[in-house]
């Protein structure tokens, strides 16, 4: 017994001693440190502390006597604690209709249940709703946009009147850091050089010879999923074209204002609003704006192409940027076309184009081993000056 009792006051001064240290480290050597051993102490039984600490064990021990001067009950007895103690055997009762009772209870309420606000409310599901909704709504327009545009670029009235009209080129390439350091001998590169800088940026077309410049190539936005998938956003609406007389006193197209705000649209050129009004007329704006392709394919043989972007815009391949570039150690290739756009202004009346812009930009991605170089183009296709 002696020695159990050795062991469990060897313990204990263990406790003592590892509580004692911290409240030093802390500084809570003070009443709550011997109340806080004494409290560990008599969760073990009543008997006096001998620590070998006096002032400690005399705390402790007046602690002791303090709180224990009721004498401890003996087995059988009625005292309230037994009584205090007793709420298991009620909770526990055996009364299996009570507690059965109280489990009806939860189950007759069952407010996750009854309420389900998820299943009822559907909040999702609405929302969902109202987003289709507006998916929907928004791809309707995205097609009213495109099929206006294919109606007077790509169907009967241009190729039946095969308008005059000039197209001017612009293209400017910029390298990112590490493009400059491993792809600067691009600029050295005879296909690159003529590529950004053709020899003729301003090029004049006849009468039925360039339709096929401002075609489409099997781009059919009457089709739901198609108008979806290639399209980002659109607009269409009524805006004011003014022709004015040039520097040169040629009448060229100026600028374009919006038919209820007169805000400028867009300036043809810069300084157009201080030259000679000659006439306006009435348009019809159509902007479309393209989702980002990676690779896209040029038509084949026969002018047609599952690429949305190359069945609008003109394609560089990765093919040819490796073919260009003349760079060993290339791993891979990607060309990734982004925020691409068209503009056209017609007149509503009779399809007549007054002005078509096609803006491209794409990213050029070299990887040569664990560098992966970057080259942005930007080109804008201008056509203007119709004739028919």
């Amino acid at each position: 017994m002696k020695t159990t009792d050795n062991k469990a006051n060897s313990k204990f001064k263990s406790i003592v001693a590892l509580i004692l240290a911290t409240s030093v480290v802390v500084g809570l050597l003070s009443s709550t440190a011997v109340k806080l051993v004494t409290a560990t102490y008599l969760m073990r039984s009543s008997q006096k502390v001998n620590t070998g600490f006096a002032p400690l064990d005399d705390a402790i021990n007046e602690y002791i006597e303090d709180n224990t001067t009721q004498p401890a009950p003996t087995q059988g007895s009625a005292t309230t604690a037994p009584a205090a103690t007793a709420a298991p055997a009620t909770t526990a009762a055996g009364d299996s209709t009570e507690a059965d009772t109280t489990a009806a209870a939860g189950d007759t309420t069952k407010a996750p249940d009854t309420t389900k606000a998820p299943d009822t409310t559907k909040a999702p599901d609405t929302t969902k709703g109202e987003a289709t909704t507006n998916e929907k709504q928004s791809v309707q327009a995205n097609q009213s946009a495109m099929n206006s545009y294919n109606a007077v670029v790509a169907l009967g009235k241009i190729a039946d009147r095969s308008p005059a009209f000039t197209k001017n080129i612009a293209r400017n390439l910029s390298l990112d850091f590490f493009g400059s350091i491993f792809m600067g001998d691009v600029d050295e590169s005879t296909e690159v050089s003529a590529y950004l800088n053709p020899a003729n940026p301003t090029e004049t077309f006849k009468k039925g010879e360039g339709a096929n410049q401002l075609g489409l190539n099997g781009f059919d936005a009457s089709d739901y999923e198609t108008a979806k998938s290639a399209i980002k956003s659109s607009s269409k609406g009524e805006v004011k074209l003014v022709y004015v007389k040039d520097s040169s006193n040629k009448t060229v197209l100026g600028y374009a204002t919006d038919a209820k705000s007169g805000d400028v649209v867009k300036e043809f050129f810069d300084g157009a609003q201080k030259c000679k009004v000659v006439k306006k007329v009435s348009a019809v704006r159509v902007y479309v704006a393209f989702n980002d392709e990676t690779n896209p394919k040029p038509a084949d043989k026969n002018g047609k192409t599952k690429s949305f972007i190359a069945s609008v815009f003109p394609v560089v391949t990765a093919d040819q940027v490796r073919t260009a570039i003349k760079k060993n150690g290339v791993t891979d290739i990607n060309v990734t076309y982004q925020d691409c756009s068209l503009e056209v202004y017609y007149d509503n009346a009779d399809g007549e184009i007054y002005s078509l812009t096609k803006n491209v930009k794409y990213v050029v991605a070299v990887k040569d081993g664990l560098i992966t170089s970057k080259g942005t183009v930007t080109e804008t296709d201008s056509f203007s000056d119709f004739k028919y």
